[in-house]
């Protein structure tokens, strides 16, 4: 689901700076 994405991402975002750009082209977060 979505919920669970948006957590993960949550989360995986703010302990790892390098995913910022990784994700960076798919969620402006």
């Amino acid at each position: 689901p979505m919920e669970w994405l948006c957590y993960y991402l949550s989360i995986y975002k703010d302990h790892n700076p390098d995913e910022r750009r990784y994700y960076g082209g798919l969620v402006e977060y």
